[in-house]
């Protein structure tokens, strides 16, 4: 069915691309191809490698941080000495895990299927490192022989046939299990290879990639692995009708067969920018369950976010799903229609029809400046038209119909109720959700432009970003480090930008922190100087040059590509990302609270002098009056405890117009 399909491809096609790397915009490093192993079937299901954790700080405002980080094998060494009853076998062998996860690694299974001389059904997996040389994987060979020795195995080691140098044994019932050290392409490396694997080389080899391009790290899913498994998986499910269902059904979605659905990720970096590249291969047969968007981003649709915006993102798309979404409910089960049905008679509102495909097209979301300051309560969404005077006219029709419902609410208190207020602000229709007579402090507000619908959590916020929709300011054309990565004479579906000025200024204290605590510990009294002073820069050198985030997505041919781009420094992008925590998830625990206060309202108001009392030291206590906006959100308290509506259906003016 539909929602189990869309279920299991979006569980291929949607693992989240890491910022990293750079190149020019639009163009693509050569992605892994199927291999050579031992025939043209021999290919990857799924692989992970990178090329270790230095590579992921090759900036300069990363290095003191990277230079201590590599200290930590050596801290632990001297740690574990220290403590009391510690195995100085098992301290060994952490102190090997630890250095062997910073090393560049491989992790793959694979598929082999003309030759399973290891079993697995054909399916193997490989497990490598990469050491120094060959003295340190002999000395790390020495270490698994040993923790080896103490485990009572199914078969003795022997000697490999399939690998020269390394040794296998039986295990059932999966096959051959090899380990050992091995001399591959890019230098001596410690591997497990279990089941049927073929040369482990060639499962990771890249085409020639884009000129100053460093990858760093790769990731992999490629259904057409899968083929195997699938032509065995009936004779597993046999006597299991729900097993077999999910079999016919995974095998109608087409992701295997001649052009098979991958997904391929890959992290880079280049002299002056961060990118990842994420690749749906063949994305274009999924369009039946994935609904992909049709058609381009223009300018003017660009246009509607402001410059000043912290966060956007803008891309096509429509609610055409919801149509598919309810069919599958109604077939499995589910009585949507005679809900649906109910609910158009109650209001005279076809939802699908008169709402969901009244919309859609493009559609947007940012917070800014502009529309209240760059908080949570700036934030907007936007969904253009495609037919408005339907879509109005089902409104004004809700409104009717909620507003009458809401008189009818048994509410103990005569001055309090709920209301959906239909207003004009300089021309602009709006409608908002009001709780007269309580101290809600979020009203929730929608404007229609002639092309656009907007939605936020204050009214400020959507009659700027209305202003903004119909050409009332600069847009985000204009930003300089949205340019600086905007992919020109692309055909874009979707495209989203973070600026990194705010962000970057908010996650600097808590980033530093983390990094003064990594120096501490990497310190010792017997060496307290190896650690670099500063591992964090000073604030300005590190806001020196920042890049934005901007992020987008396109066609080519048969596939969807994503790019990334962002800063070069890993830890200016740990910053931005702690800045975004510090900054919405605040507003978002106090909107929280603040539902919940309203909800246990009455019972409080037997505390109302008390209140009142309270409020009015607040704006005329000691010390002067409070700054405007306590001023405002105390007298708006003040006039709905009162039961009265404030004169004016703004308190607080739009951002642009104070």
């Amino acid at each position: 069915m539909f929602t189990t399909n869309r279920i299991a491809v979006a569980a291929l096609v949607s693992a989240g691309a890491l910022a990293a790397g750079g190149a020019a915009p639009g163009s693509i490093p050569a992605a892994t191809g199927p291999v050579d192993a031992h025939d043209d079937r021999s290919r990857v299901v799924i692989s992970f490698s990178h090329a270790g954790l230095p590579a992921f700080m090759a900036d300069e405002k990363d290095r003191p941080l990277a230079e201590a980080l590599a200290l930590f094998p050596v801290r632990w060494d001297e740690i574990s000495r220290e403590i009391p009853g510690m195995d100085p076998q098992i301290a060994t062998l952490i102190n090997t895990a630890i250095v062997a996860l910073a090393r560049p690694t491989r992790l793959a299974i694979v598929s082999n299927p003309d030759n399973a001389d290891g079993g697995a059904w054909g399916y193997g997996l490989i497990a490598s490192v990469q050491v120094e040389d060959k003295r340190d994987a002999e000395r790390m060979d020495a270490i698994v022989r040993d923790l080896l020795a103490q485990v009572n195995l199914p078969s003795e080691p022997r000697p490999s046939d399939r690998f020269e140098g390394m040794m296998e044994l039986q295990v059932p019932p999966v096959g051959l299990a090899a380990f050992g050290q091995r001399e591959a392409d890019d230098g001596w490396r410690y591997e497990f290879l279990i089941g049927s694997v073929g040369d482990p080389d060639s499962y990771f080899k890249t085409a020639p990639g884009l000129d100053g391009f460093t990858e760093v790290a790769n990731f992999r899913i490629d259904a057409g692995g899968l083929e195997p498994l699938m032509a065995l998986a009936p004779i597993f499910a046999q006597g299991n009708e729900e097993a077999t269902e999910a079999i016919q059904q995974f095998q109608q979605m087409d992701l295997m067969g001649d052009d098979p659905v991958a997904l391929d990720i890959r992290v880079g970096y280049t002299d002056n920018e961060a990118i990842a590249y994420t690749t749906i291969e063949n994305a274009r047969k999924l369009g039946d369950f994935m609904q992909f968007p049709r058609g381009a981003l223009s300018m003017a649709d660009l246009a509607v976010v402001p410059a000043d915006a912290e966060f956007a993102w803008v891309g096509r798309g429509d609610f055409a799903f919801v149509a598919d979404a309810i069919a599958d409910m109604a077939e499995s089960g589910v009585e949507v229609d005679e809900a649906l049905a109910a609910f158009e008679e109650f209001t005279g509102v076809d939802p699908v029809a008169d709402i969901f495909d009244s919309l859609g097209g493009t559609m947007a979301v940012y917070t800014s400046d502009t529309t209240g300051g760059g908080s949570l309560l700036s934030a907007v969404a936007l969904i253009s038209f495609k037919d408005r005077q339907r879509f109005v006219d089902a409104m004004n029709r809700l409104v009717e119909v909620g507003n009458n419902a809401a008189e009818e609410i048994p509410i103990p208190i005569s001055t309090v109720s709920i209301t959906l207020a239909q207003w004009q602000h300089d021309g602009i229709d709006l409608l908002s959700l009001r709780f007269p007579g309580l101290p809600v402090p979020l009203e929730l507000a929608a404007a229609m432009t002639n092309d656009w619908l907007i939605v936020g959590i204050s009214p400020q916020a959507v009659i700027a970003a209305a202003a903004q929709a119909s050409g009332g300011g600069d847009s985000i054309l204009n930003n300089p480090l949205f340019a600086q990565a905007f992919p020109r004479g692309k055909s874009l579906l979707s495209i989203s930008f973070m600026s990194p000025d705010r962000l970057l200024r908010d996650g600097y204290p808590y980033v530093n922190m983390l990094c003064t605590g990594v120096a501490n510990l990497m310190r010792s009294s017997e060496e307290p100087d190896r650690v670099p002073d500063l591992l964090m820069p000073v604030f300005h050198d590190l806001a020196r040059g920042v890049r934005a985030q901007v992020e987008f997505s396109y066609w080519a041919g048969p596939d969807l590509v994503t790019e990334t781009h962002s800063d070069r420094s890993a830890v200016v992008t740990a910053s931005i990302a702690a800045g975004g925590i510090v900054r919405f998830a605040p507003a978002i625990v106090a909107a929280a609270a603040a539902i919940g206060l309203a909800a246990q309202e009455h019972r409080v108001m037997g505390e109302i002098d008390d209140g009142l009392s309270s409020l009015i030291t607040a704006v005329l206590g000691p010390g002067g009056p409070v700054p405007l906006p306590q001023q405002v959100a105390a007298l708006y308290v003040l006039n709905a405890w009162a039961g009265q509506e404030p004169e004016g259906d703004l308190l607080l003016p739009v951002e642009h117009g104070r």
